[in-house]
């Protein structure tokens, strides 16, 4: 078999065992990426006996499918694949920010031991100001 189309079919191979056993799905909708139908439909045009091949060898074999993805070569493909197209899939929505909807919010707490602190330092400076004031008379 010729190197390119081995190659080709590989990818092919990998790409269809991944989307049946959904290793790569989208989280809200538990589908695969379209990423990867749009890239099987792409590899399946270079390796056209690819789906036949893929029948006989892969469909019902667990072995088979198990050894293939098993092999260090197909192994660090998959780990490429996922850097390259699954991970920069999109980008994530950031997470909502939290808000204290519960019936009885408390406020910020640092904000008020800030406050506490800053009366607490006037309260003192005004019993010495009256204290030095009376000193004073």
């Amino acid at each position: 078999m010729d190197p390119v189309l081995l190659k080709n079919c590989s990818i092919y191979f990998m790409l269809r065992i991944l989307k049946e056993e959904k290793a790569f799905v989208d989280p809200d909708t538990l589908e695969s990426y379209p990423i990867i139908d749009e890239h099987l439909r792409m590899v399946s045009k270079k390796c056209l006996i690819g789906d036949s091949m893929y029948q006989s060898y892969f469909a019902n074999n667990d072995a088979n499918r198990a050894r293939f993805i098993q092999n260090p070569i197909i192994q660090r493909a998959i780990k490429k694949y996922h850097d390259n197209y699954i991970v920069t899939a999109g980008p994530m929505p950031p997470p909502p920010e939290w808000e204290d909807i519960s019936p009885n919010a408390t406020p910020n707490f640092m904000k008020n031991l800030n406050k506490s602190r800053k009366n607490r330092h006037n309260r003192k400076s005004r019993r010495n100001r009256k204290t030095r004031s009376s000193r004073k008379n």
